[in-house]
């Protein structure tokens, strides 16, 4: 596992699929998740996450559409997830956004698109020169600074496309999928490139790649032996933390980004 506050040049969705982003807003409450099951803080949320995502990549529209407040499984109450140990995608070329155009054909979008992303922003990225999936991962506390456990990101460089197990999901009767990343071979040491950012602050969110449409040259060639543009990410223990250090709680949000 590596400190991906070290690399130089810094990472960034642009370049690496993955960025590092200061958060100036305030509609999460900082130590206390469950208030983000209001409904008004959440859309403050959202709303606040799509002015960051536009500020950053220069996107003319964004759009939220799900989010997930993660606690430790022992903790969690039904709204919450718990945390997704091993490396994984969110989405893969069998999900609706890289088959946007073909489900909008199909008829109904509230048979075939995903929960909370309404037609009018579908159809907007449709039209446009360019759309992304991205997720926006944030540390709610309680400590200080998240050290207890981290979300990691693989490089998508490092990642061959033997390594890659495609993965399919039946929702609603509508196939997607994502992928998990294979493990190397018993004995043999993995050759994957693995990055963290240690202490993270409540005012720092994570952002990366879950699909992009039209990815920038750099983005293709980081990209190239995986069937679509998207991070493998996971959640990990840091065994230096101390043992008094207190569960994290966490919340990510997925958002719309479309360059008309």
């Amino acid at each position: 596992m590596r400190n991906a506050r070290c690399l130089k040049p810094t990472p960034s969705l642009a370049t690496h699929g993955f960025e590092l982003m200061s958060y100036k807003g305030s509609a999460v409450k900082d130590t206390a998740m469950g208030e983000t099951s209001k409904h008004e803080r959440v859309q403050t949320y959202y709303k606040e996450v799509e002015q960051l995502l536009m500020q950053q990549t220069g996107a003319d529209a964004a759009f939220s559409f799900v989010h997930a407040m993660r606690v430790p499984k022992r903790d969690r109450v039904k709204a919450e997830a718990g945390y997704a140990s091993y490396w994984h995608t969110d989405q893969s070329h069998n999900s609706w956004s890289a088959r946007l155009h073909e489900l909008l054909e199909l008829g109904s979008w509230e048979e075939v698109g995903p929960p909370g992303l309404d037609e009018v922003a579908a159809k907007r990225a449709a039209r446009a020169q360019r759309y992304a999936v991205v997720t926006a991962w944030r540390y709610l506390g309680p400590a200080d600074a998240c050290r207890e456990s981290h979300l990691a990101i693989v490089d998508p460089a490092s990642v061959d496309a033997s390594d890659v197990i495609d993965f399919s999901l039946i929702a609603r009767s509508l196939e997607g999928g994502n992928y998990r990343l294979r493990a190397p071979a018993p004995g043999a040491a993995s050759k994957h490139a693995c990055y963290y950012y240690p202490d993270m602050l409540r005012n720092e969110v994570l952002c990366f790649t879950v699909y992009d449409s039209k990815p920038n040259s750099e983005m293709k060639a980081k990209f190239a032996t995986m069937p679509a543009p998207s991070c493998f990410h996971g959640a990990f223990s840091d065994p230096s933390a101390s043992e008094d250090e207190p569960p994290r709680e966490s919340v990510d949000v997925r958002c719309l980004l479309v360059w008309d």
